[in-house]
Parts: structure tokens; sequence; C-alpha cells
């Protein structure tokens, strides 16, 4: 898969420089990368992370002392909406480092002004590291599978398709990536399965197990969560603080 990179700088000639940079690292280690989107609109950049949700992203973004909250805020609006996309922020200020704990941002790294080309190649080469370990576990995921009676018949499904699973009476629902199944099984069950064979899978709601690697937005005063198809799942009340910290380990 393609990473994709988005550069936002308010400076004309800074985002021509971080471009040389990234293209020159790019060209240099022959990556599958491109830069998607240089801009100094954050609005294109909002807009991008809205409807660009399920690719791999990269997101470069310069925060200047004008424009401190707009660049955090826009930080936040991507990692509540891409809980696995990469972000760097740069800045001359290293106090806006500390919003970054502040708000949970996840930031994969904070390159502090002047930026030269050595910077951007060492953070670079320890997130294509950090891709590729990602990647392999993905790869992994998509080898195993469970099976289930469907239809009087006995299916076999990739774990990696599995979004969601939903209890429905005696039935559960998996709802994945192109359609939906209902099967007999037992949700404690079926925890207990998913458990032993990914860390993917986390049930939080006796009627819900969703797949973390699904997971589109987060709404914590709602207790809800949107899967990547656009559903809506419901996080219990006793689950929401063990799941805030399961989730600080799988980069949200």
């Amino acid at each position: 898969m393609t990473l994709n990179i988005i550069i936002g700088n308010d400076s004309e000639i800074t985002l021509k420089r971080m471009e040389q940079y990234v293209n020159k690292f790019i060209m240099g280690n022959k990556l599958d990368a491109k830069i998607l989107l240089s801009t100094q609109n954050t609005e294109k950049v909002l807009y991008y992370s809205k409807n660009h949700f399920r690719e791999i992203n990269i997101y470069i973004l310069d925060i200047t002392h004008s424009d401190d909250t707009n660049i955090i805020g826009m930080a936040r609006f991507i990692r509540k909406n891409e809980p696995h996309a990469y972000i760097i922020l740069i800045s001359s200020y290293i106090q806006y480092a500390f919003a970054t704990f502040k708000y949970k941002l996840k930031i994969f790294d904070f390159l502090i002004k002047p930026v030269l080309y050595e910077d951007i190649e060492e953070t670079m080469k320890a997130l294509i590291e950090d891709y590729n370990r990602l990647k392999t576990c993905n790869l992994q995921l998509k080898e195993k599978s469970i099976k289930v009676m469907h239809d009087y018949r006995e299916k076999e499904i990739l774990l990696n398709e599995i979004i969601y699973i939903e209890a429905f009476g005696p039935k559960i629902v998996i709802h994945m990536k192109e359609t939906s199944i209902e099967t007999y099984y037992n949700m404690k069950e079926m925890e207990s399965t998913l458990s032993k064979m990914s860390k993917s899978f986390y049930r939080i709601h006796k009627s819900y197990i969703i797949n973390l690697n699904h997971i589109k937005g987060i709404y914590f005063k709602e207790n809800t969560i949107i899967m990547s198809n656009g559903h809506k799942c419901y996080l219990s009340r006793n689950k929401k603080k063990i799941f805030k910290k399961e989730l600080g380990c799988k980069s949200l």
C-alpha cells in the first residue's frame, strides 16, 4: 500500500523546502510513497483527512506562533478521524510539544526548527521501520481466520475482514467489509477465540466486539465508536477506562 504524505505549512518557501526534503528521501530509499497534498490551507488538510481515513497517511504539519491553536486542533481532528495516521509536528516553540501529551495526540515526532534534511531523514527512517513492523503484523493477521456455521455450511472468515461482531438474540452478526453474516455463536466464546488469535479485537460492550484496526472515530462523551463501515458501536461505561488504556498501546 502506498504511503501518502500530506504537508501543511503557512510559508510557501518552507513548504517547497519540505517537499524537496521528502522527495529526496522517497527517491533515495525507493519508497512506495508520494506527496499527495502540500498546502498552506489548513481546511484542505482537514478535508483530505475526512475523505481518506482508510489510507496510510503521514502528516507533516508546521506550527507557527500565530496558528498554534489551529494546528493543534487540526492534529486532534486527524487523530480522532485516523487512529493509525502518522503525525509529525514542526515548531520553533518546544512548549507546544506538551500540548500533544495533554490532548493524547500520539505524535510520531516533534521537530524543532530550523529543520534540516538530516532531521527529516532520521524521522522518516524511524517511521518506515515502524510501518514495516505494523505491515508484518497485518500480513500475519490476514493469514488467520475463524470458521463458523452459516446456512448449514462451514464458512471461513479472515480476521482482517471482520469490522465488528454484534450480539443478536441467540445469534451473533459478523460485520465484514463487503457483507454481514449471522451465526449461532456465544459472544463470550467468540471473545475468547479471537483473543487467542489476535490483539486487534476488543469487547467494548456485552453486545459488541470490535476490530481496533477498523475504528474510524471515537466519541467518549457519547460512549460511541464509529467503525470503518460507518456503523455505530456502543462503549459500556465500565469498559471505558480500561479501553482508553488499551488504546494508549494501539497508537491512538
